[in-house]
């Protein structure tokens, strides 16, 4: 998953520290994502894009399903959540 990170007023984001999931209530879907690109400071005003890479979650299987409706969750390492939406998988 790709999120473009835009920094509008801290001096400086360490996106190492950052952490995504998905979750899907319906099917008991949970699985957590991991910055795949390298260690990176986002200065004030900078703009960067975070790629997260999601382990398998509780069926043991990494698969999304089509046409359904996912929360995500982006936090730092203090569990302050940063950001959070709905989106959904189109096939």
């Amino acid at each position: 998953m790709k999120v473009r990170l835009t920094n509008l007023g801290m001096p400086s984001i360490d996106t190492q520290v950052l952490t995504a999931s998905l979750d899907l209530a319906s099917s008991n879907f949970k699985s957590t994502g991991y910055l795949v690109s390298t260690r990176m400071q986002v200065e004030a005003n900078g703009t960067a894009d975070l790629i997260f890479e999601f382990s398998r979650d509780e069926r043991g299987t990494n698969a999304l399903i089509p046409n359904e409706t996912y929360r995500f969750i982006l936090s730092n390492d203090r569990k302050d959540i940063l950001l959070e939406g709905e989106l959904k998988l189109e096939q």
